[in-house]
């Protein structure tokens, strides 16, 4: 007999309503296979007499059924992997609003940051989206951790379902039993696989259901390589919905991220049926998956038979009808790591990921920065690695709680020359947790130590549970207690030619937030000349900006006007900088030693006040107000010798931020 090639389309099915949830809408479809009836949302039922499927009823149909199931296990499988991924925090509750505005609540055994051998997790959701699902779920699921080794990224875990309910536009269904995973998370690849080996049940609007044992689905994320790969098997016992029969992954299905399988062999078996195999195809129809039954031979669209977790570059259930058609010099821009970031309420250091199609050769980025529309302070510097298909961008400093920051992208080619750009990506830092340092110096020295502090909120009313202080500049700073809320710096050990550092406070809430805060703290050079200052943001002479200088930085020279009028200039060096001090003691009075407050700006000063001035590099203030001390000054033959002073000066009245300095010339007085 002659074998007869058929093309199946949606409409052939005769039932078949295709959900993109974890539905297994084979459930509907092979009603008429298996003999209907009702059931419950209870995962213990008795079945009716076996009778095994007999795949010549609806060949095409059992074809969707099993690569379904493979499908939808996958999805199983990122939903709890991102669940317990997810921050956890030491109180017992952590409560987390879903995208749509419900809730899950994370209830976890142990009260470490750590998940640890045995611990029990447990979830509930309340009407909460899932992008792995692509559904609303409501109901509880329970894990408990087998084993974990967070060195290499190995987990293995138990989760139990008690009727869990996820709904679409197509309904509900609702999932009841035990499944293990293995899992691992590297920066090549990422992969798990699910076991079942006691019956879970899948009901659906309380009508149909269908037991699944003895299944091991593995799913790698290769992304050295940019591709795939599904292996495992599976079995259907009778049940009130289909018939019983296996299904097993002869050939692993694979193919690239975001494209239809180009290999794999899926076969299905049944004591009173003929097998039915399942088959990829090359380039040629490759959006389509042979179905061989006995004499007859059709092709079925992939599309219409999964949801597409298994091609999916990101843990995420886009639309099956995004993934292409195989071709091998196929090279696509595929986005970031949607799941693990919300550009609406980014994480404010975290790394982003963004997916291609094939592996990069080289990229091209335009800025290296994460760029502010208000203040270039803000910026951001970027550092950048190219993993096989991926490129990680990791911000080198943590960014501003509730700034808005751009990428403007970058260009990335293949290994075959073709190149494509990613465009600009948008993000808000988050507010959610919020952290600073406080110091009581604005300039640490070399012989002194100095006192620093750590303050945070966060959002569900969290405390601060965890802090840990490191250094970003790695110039040798000793902390006198890492895990401290208030500690102590030595920056003894600093080079002499280095003059500022910056530290970070890594804060974790007991409920799960991280918060982080750097300060960037300036050192004062072994210098009897220094000219240092702190500008807040806002402050038109500062720019925002900390600066410190000393002898080996510029020039410094003084002018005398008089013992009642001085002024001393620093140019730089190495910049067009230049800075000046102009004081003038209250009329009839000399410069001495003391505190002088409220001054106005020099030389418009009112008599009986004294006169201040601090500008440079072209900006200088309208109107002003200042405090100053004068901590040491000496003339000798009527010529300036000796200064210092402490100051701070505020720009159109005190209102405005302001600028704190000090200047030491021919002093050894303390900064």
């Amino acid at each position: 007999m002659a074998i007869q090639i058929k093309i199946i389309t949606e409409t052939d099915f005769n039932m078949l309503k295709k959900s993109p949830l974890i539905c297994l809408a084979f459930a509907v479809t092979l009603s008429a296979c298996g003999g209907g009836g009702t059931s419950s949302t209870d995962p213990v039922i008795e079945p009716p007499p076996p009778t095994g499927a007999d795949f010549s009823e609806s060949p095409y149909d059992y074809a969707v059924s099993g690569l379904d199931t493979i499908d939808s296990m996958i999805q199983l499988g990122h939903l709890t992997n991102n669940l317990i991924s997810q921050p956890k925090g030491t109180t017992v509750g952590v409560k987390q609003i879903c995208q749509n505005g419900g809730e899950a609540i994370a209830a976890y055994s142990s009260d470490s940051f750590d998940l640890n051998d045995g611990e029990i997790i447990s979830f509930e959701f309340n009407d909460c989206f899932r992008f792995e699902l692509d559904g609303v779920v409501s109901g509880t699921l329970q894990i408990e951790i087998v084993g974990v080794d967070t060195d290499t990224g190995a987990m293995s875990y138990i989760a139990t379902l008690n009727s869990l309910e996820a709904e679409d536009d197509y309904g509900s269904i609702y999932l009841a039993g035990i499944y293990s995973i293995q899992s691992s998370q590297t920066k090549e690849a990422s992969s798990f696989s699910i076991s079942v080996s006691d019956p879970l049940s899948i009901s659906q609007d309380g009508d149909l259901e269908i037991l699944i044992d003895d299944l091991e689905i593995g799913h790698v994320r290769d992304w050295l390589t940019a591709q795939y790969s599904v292996t495992g098997y599976g079995e259907f016992l009778e049940s009130n919905a289909i018939d019983a029969f296996q299904f097993r992954i002869d050939e692993p299905v694979t193919g690239y991220f975001s494209e239809y399988p180009n290999e794999g062999q899926v076969t299905l078996t049944s004591d009173v049926s003929t097998d039915l195999v399942i088959t990829a195809n090359f380039v040629t129809d490759s959006a389509l998956f042979n179905v061989a039954f006995a004499d007859e031979t059709g092709l079925v669209d992939w599309a219409s038979a999964v949801s597409g977790a298994m091609w999916s570059v990101d843990t995420a259930i886009h639309y099956s009808g995004y993934a292409t058609n195989h071709r091998v010099d196929n090279f696509n821009y595929l986005g970031v790591n949607a799941i693990a970031l919300d550009t609406s309420n980014f994480p404010i250091n975290e790394s982003v990921e963004f997916y291609f199609s094939r592996p990069i050769s080289t990229i091209n980025a335009y800025n290296t920065q994460f760029t502010t529309f208000l203040s270039a302070n803000n910026n951001v510097d970027l550092a950048f690695e190219v993993v096989g298909s991926k490129v990680i961008m990791t911000p080198l400093s943590p960014l501003s709680p509730g700034e808005e920051y751009t990428f403007h992208g970058f260009e990335a080619f293949d290994e075959l020359g073709q190149s494509i750009d990613t465009g600009y990506l948008n993000v808000f830092a988050s507010t959610d947790a919020l952290a600073d340092i406080e110091s009581t110096i604005l300039f640490a020295q070399r012989d002194i130590e100095s006192s620093v502090s750590v303050s945070a909120i966060f959002a569900n009313s969290g405390a601060i549970a965890e802090v840990t202080w490191s250094e970003v500049s790695d110039y040798g700073v000793v902390f006198s207690d890492e895990k401290s809320v208030e500690i102590y710096l030595d920056v003894s050990s600093v080079p002499a030619d280095v003059n500022d550092v910056v530290i970070m406070a890594e804060v974790k809430s007991d409920n799960g937030l991280i918060a982080y805060a750097s300060k960037r703290i300036l050192i004062a050079p072994e210098s009897e000349n220094i000219l240092g200052f702190v500008s807040e943001e806002g402050d038109w002479v500062g720019g925002g900006e900390s600066v410190i200088y000393g002898t080996n930085d510029g020039t410094f020279t003084a002018e005398t006007y008089s013992s009642n009028s001085i002024k001393l200039r620093f140019d730089s060096s190495y910049y067009s900088d230049y800075w000046t001090l102009n004081i003038q003691a209250p009329e009839g009075s000399d410069i001495e030693q003391g505190r002088y407050d409220n001054a106005t700006r020099w030389p418009f000063q009112a008599s009986l006040v004294a006169g201040f001035d601090f500008s440079g590099n072209h900006r200088g203030c309208n109107t002003l107000a200042s405090d100053f001390e004068v901590l040491e000054i000496e003339f000798s033959n009527g010529q300036l010798t000796k200064l210092a002073v402490d100051f701070t000066q505020y720009c159109e009245g005190r209102q405005s931020p302001p600028l704190t300095g000090v200047v030491r010339f021919n002093s050894s007085v303390d900064i």
